[in-house]
Formats: structure tokens, C-alpha cells, sequence
């Protein structure tokens, strides 16, 4: 199956499943949390953001971000570089 996977989905699935080290967590278990928080510095996409949603359906998720962008924000950008 091809298609494209937000980066921030796979860390997510890998976070929650305990086969991702060297990300900072609170606790001597990051596999035995009760929520999990994700800080996005710079902006999120909603794409990104559903993303992470979607792998951690069983788990309580806080997404923290400066910014969301939207389509009018990288229209914006892409229109600048003309």
C-alpha cells in the first residue's frame, strides 16, 4: 500500500508502542503513561495533526503547537516565491 504518512504519525505509533528511545518522558515507563503530550514547535499541518490523532486512538493525547497552518498559510508561502 503506498501513500503518504505524516513523520510525526510514525513517531507517534512508534512512541506509543515503546519502540522509540531517546525522546524525553516523565516516569521510569514511557510504555505505562496515562497521557501522552507532544510539544510541535514552528506549526503543525492538520494533516499532521490527524495523523498523530489517529495513531493514538487508545491513548490520551495533548498535541501542543505555536501554530496550525492551514492551506491559505502555504498558498502564502508558494505565492511569496513567485
Amino acid at each position: 500500500k503506498l501513500a503518504y504518512q505524516p513523520a510525526l504519525s510514525r513517531i507517534t505509533r512508534k512512541f506509543i508502542g515503546r519502540r522509540l528511545w531517546g525522546f524525553r518522558s516523565i516516569g521510569e515507563d514511557a510504555g505505562n503513561t496515562k497521557c501522552i503530550v507532544i510539544y510541535v514547535r514552528g506549526g503543525l499541518t492538520y494533516s499532521e495533526y490527524r495523523g498523530i490523532l489517529c495513531e493514538a486512538r487508545d491513548t490520551s493525547v495533548y498535541v501542543v503547537t505555536d501554530y496550525m497552518i492551514g492551506y491559505k498559510d502555504v498558498m502564502a508561502g508558494v505565492l511569496s516565491e513567485l
